[in-house]
């Protein structure tokens, strides 16, 4: 290529914290545990990414094997960092749980969009498609981030 891309899928983890029945990566208990077992990417080769593409980059899509907000606290501080830093809109696909802790109001204004997945309607459907998860958690979260504009 003579140019880098200006927008990128993203993963920072393999690790979820729930197991739902459809995904491939965390759907089996087996599949879980191996998956969360696995290394983030560190926070050192996050930067060097970051400095050679980042400043190329329009926009920057979070997804993965796993919860993309589920990243370690360091590995999340130098992620925003590097996006605020060559100010790049971010998209996130998430299951919520850990949006409350992540959406900081310096991020705030690279937040393109957040898409929850939700899989059920129903609390019940819900529950059982996303075990450890709550529908109405999900809802909780999400009227918070709709709240606070994100």
């Amino acid at each position: 290529l003579n140019h880098y891309p200006n927008s990128l899928l993203f993963e920072l983890t393999p690790r979820c914290n729930l197991t739902c029945v459809h995904c491939s990566s965390h759907g089996q208990p087996e599949l879980h545990r191996a998956h969360n077992r696995m290394q983030e990417m560190s926070p050192d080769m996050l930067t060097h990414l970051a400095d050679e593409v980042f400043p190329s980059l329009t926009s920057l899509c979070l997804v993965g094997r796993g919860e993309p907000t589920m990243a370690s606290a360091k590995l999340w501080r130098s992620f925003t960092e590097a996006v605020i830093k060559h100010r790049v809109l971010l998209a996130i696909i998430t299951n919520g749980c850990f949006i409350p802790h992540r959406i900081t109001p310096d991020l705030l204004p690279f937040i393109d969009n957040i898409t929850f997945s939700i899989d059920g309607l129903l609390g019940e459907t819900f529950a059982a498609n996303r075990i450890g998860a709550s529908a109405s958690v999900g809802i909780v979260t999400g009227k918070k981030a709709g709240s606070k504009g994100y």
